[in-house]
Order: C-alpha cells, then structure tokens, then sequence
C-alpha cells in the first residue's frame, strides 16, 4: 500500500542501491566560471600547473645572497668579508650573475641573483664600505626556496570535485588560472504542505508556519560545494504535487522535495514516484532515526534524475540531507566519500532505540560530544551545534566518557 513503510534500508545498503541502480557517477555537464564565482563551487575537472612555482629561486629573509661556499667556516669570532655587488629590489633580476667573493643585498621574496645558493640573514651581517661582514656560515639553499620547489609543472593543484575555497583560490591565482571549469549540477528544491508559507511573509495566519527546510537544504549543499534554486511551495494536492514534481524533473537533474516523506494518508509523493521511469521508487524508508520516512527514487535513460522525499519536521530534513544526500550527490558526481567519523567521549549519557542508526545533534566542548537534545520538528535544534553523534543499530546507549562516533555537519 503506498505510504506505508514495508522495507527499511539501512542508510549504508540504501546509499549501496541507489549509487547501483542509478549508474553513479554520471557524466555531469561542465560551467566555466571566472575565479571570483567559482569559489566554493566544485571543479569539472583536475586542474595542473602550467609551469612552476615559485618560476624563479626566491629569499626567505632579508639579507645577502651569497655562494655558500664563499663563508664556509665563517663565524662571529672569525667573519668572512665579501664585496657588496649591488641590491636586488622587488620585482627585478639582478643586475649580473653573482661572481665568486661578491654578495648581493636582497629583500624577502627577491630574486636569487645567478650563482648564489643561499641568503645570510641581516642579523648576521654588518656592512662595511664596499664589504659585507659575514658573521656566520650558511649551507647551499639555506633561507632559500628554490624554483619549482613548492609546485611542479604538471603538477595537479586542485583534483577533480574539490572545493574552490580559500585554501586553493589563492593556488589557482597564483597560474593565472581565471577561469575554472566547474560541476554543473541542476539542483531544485520544492517544499511541499497545505501550512507552509514563503519566509517573507511578514504576518503569520494561525495554524501556517514559514518555509525553513528550503532555506537549510540551500545553505547546506552551498556549504558543500553544491548549487541549488528554490522551485516553490506546492499544496498537498496530488495534482498539484504530480504537475510540480514532473515540471522539476524537466528542468533538474536532482530534486529534493521537503516535506514529501510523511507517513499520512495524504502523502501523495510515492504514487507519483513510483511512476517514474526505471528504477522509479528505489527506497520507502530507512533505518534512520529521525528521517525514517525517507523517500529515494530516480531515473535512468535519456534523462538521468534523483528524487528524494526528505522529512517536513526541520532536524530531521537537515539530518537526512546530511547523511544521505550528501553522500549521494558525491557519489554521483564521482568524488567518492568525503565524511570524517571522528572518535571522541560522549559528555552526557545518550539513550537511541535498538536496531535502528540514530542521529543525535552535538556540540565539540573540551574534546567532548556534548549532545543537544531535541524533537525533530524543532527548528532551532541545530544552533550551536557542531555535527551529529551516531549510533549504530547494535548500540542503544552511549553513557557519559564512552567513545562515540561523530560526524562533523
């Protein structure tokens, strides 16, 4: 009977089944951005470094570029005296390869001059007319990075799926790399309910809430690297929804329905999933608490599409996007997993259900999990909170210092 839960998966075997039966991962168009847009996007494509860096040897420090066997032995007690060939400034070369005995003055991050293998640092060197008092002996490449040191041509800078965030925007400037091929996913949202309303509205009629589940799957895929576009609220009407649900599947290759997956008798969402094309309604439910009325269909074909029916109740709907879209969404862009389960104490003892894998809302404080309790339908069930305690469905209580999983959000 549709609407009633017959088979639950487990979130592991469900993520199994889908990635299977649907083919993951698909070939995924590409969108060329410049670099300002394209960070916290994911990348088309690995992308390698058109030559090396730095392109040329560079100063770590202020001081006196040198040939390193010029001071061999060279101390405080016994200094070396080289000649002062000239001073390198910023953003040019030197005026001539450096020649045995001779010094150039050089600023952090100039130009090695040719010849010189190491930099003496200011500090233990005193200039004296036309010499360079050298105080101290420095090994060939001492307070030197060398060309091609930190990248290699060829190498690859950014792999394929990663985020362009601020860890790499700066690695891809530095080549001159402007314009990033990136993943084109087409991703929609619909929010489903006779009570829902848009955030904006300023007056609230009674028994109405505002849409927040739309705003939460759209912060969090954009967290994640991915783009998503709000396709509107629909009623509960089995037309309406049909009509909607048919529309996204034109125009997106993933659709997230908010508030699809509840277990009444107007949920309409599995009759029209289970019309779709092959493999049509993959997964009625799943293992999970909360999220258990899950709902996972798609297509595969001419038009390659995923469906998900995620719970109305706002902790639920953020949990089940966490650990199973987002485990989907890479699988199907072909990035595999990215989850860090961390191992740490639990700060409060943790009462979950037998046989069944249970998510639990927690803030990290002083190495600990400290677990927020809360209802599903609570909307602001995640502040302050850092990830998600997990029980396994062999595990129903973790007490207060027993180690437990965590998954950061």
């Amino acid at each position: 009977m549709v609407g009633i839960i017959q088979t639950l998966f487990r979130r592991a075997e469900a993520i199994e089944r889908v990635s299977d039966l649907l083919s993951f991962p698909w070939d995924t168009a590409a969108a060329h951005m410049s670099l300002k847009d394209a960070v916290g996007r994911r990348l088309f494509d690995s992308v390698r470094a058109p030559h090396p860096y730095p392109p040329f040897s560079r100063s770590l420090r202020d001081g006196f570029a040198v040939r390193s066997e010029d001071i061999a032995g060279a101390s405080s007690s016994s200094p070396a005296f080289l000649r002062l060939a000239g001073e390198i400034s910023m953003g040019n070369m030197a005026s001539k390869p450096l020649s045995p005995g001779e010094a150039f003055s050089i600023p952090t991050g100039g130009a090695l001059p040719l010849g010189a293998d190491a930099v003496v640092m200011m500090e233990d060197s005193i200039v004296s007319g036309p010499f360079v008092e050298i105080g101290r002996a420095v090994q060939r490449g001492d307070n030197v990075i060398q060309a091609g040191e930190d990248v290699k041509c060829g190498e690859v800078l950014v792999e394929r799926g990663e985020i362009v965030d601020f860890r790499t925007v700066g690695l891809l400037a530095s080549f001159g790399i402007v314009d990033v091929p990136l993943i084109d996913l087409n991703i929609g949202i619909l929010s489903t309910g006779d009570e829902i309303l848009e955030a904006s509205v300023a007056e609230l009629p009674p028994g109405r809430v505002r849409d927040a589940n739309s705003w939460t799957l759209f912060a969090l895929l954009k967290l994640k690297g991915f783009v998503a576009h709000f396709l509107g609220i629909v009623e509960d009407n089995l037309e309406a929804l049909k009509s909607a649900i048919e529309k996204a599947q034109k125009e997106c290759d993933v659709i997230l329905i908010s508030g699809g997956s509840s277990v009444n008798a107007r949920d309409y969402c599995s009759t029209i999933l289970e019309g779709m094309p092959s493999p049509g309604l993959m997964a009625r439910g799943l293992n999970i608490r909360p999220g258990k009325p899950t709902l996972i269909a798609g297509s595969v074909g001419d038009k390659n599409r995923l469906v998900i029916g995620l719970p109305g109740h706002p902790l639920s709907c953020a949990i089940v996007a966490r650990t199973i879209l987002l485990p989907l969404l890479q699988r199907l862009v072909g990035i595999g997993s990215e989850d860090v389960v961390l191992k740490m104490p639990c700060g409060e003892d943790v009462h979950g259900q037998a046989g069944v894998e249970e998510f639990v809302p927690a803030r990290v404080h002083d190495g600990m999990a400290m677990p927020m309790m809360a209802k599903s339908g609570y909307v602001g069930a995640m502040r302050r909170t850092d990830g998600l305690i997990v029980l396994p469905p062999d595990r129903e209580t973790a007490r207060r210092g027993e180690e437990v999983d965590f998954i950061l959000w």
